[in-house]
């Protein structure tokens, strides 16, 4: 098996292109302002199409900690871990960047 970083790799995507992450740092303000307003957490959930938990983390970094050491007693992330699952997901990411420097959006 060939251990080898992928040119790919080494490329850090813009936030806006980077399909790993589902708020952006602006949209996490936008919670943090929308809420301070008034906005429920279930309505900024919807609003922003992800689970309540993660405007919770957002709004409660506190809570994030406390789940993290949680989840560390309770065996980590690796108890979730697929092999196959992560492979192809890895592939997947590969090929949506050899697209976008195709289309030259990154270099």
């Amino acid at each position: 098996m060939n251990n080898m970083p992928v040119k790919v790799d080494k490329i850090n995507l813009p936030e806006k292109l980077d399909r790993r992450i589902k708020l952006t740092t602006a949209d996490k303000e936008e919670i943090k302002f929308q809420y301070s307003c008034g906005q429920s957490i279930n309505g900024l959930a919807r609003l922003y199409n992800v689970n309540k938990r993660s405007i919770q983390f957002i709004l409660f970094p506190e809570r994030h900690e406390q789940n993290l050491a949680d989840r560390k007693l309770n065996g980590g992330s690796k108890k979730y871990y697929n092999r196959e699952k992560h492979s192809a997901s890895i592939k997947n990411l590969r090929e949506y960047k050899r697209d976008l420097l195709k289309k030259g959006l990154i270099k």
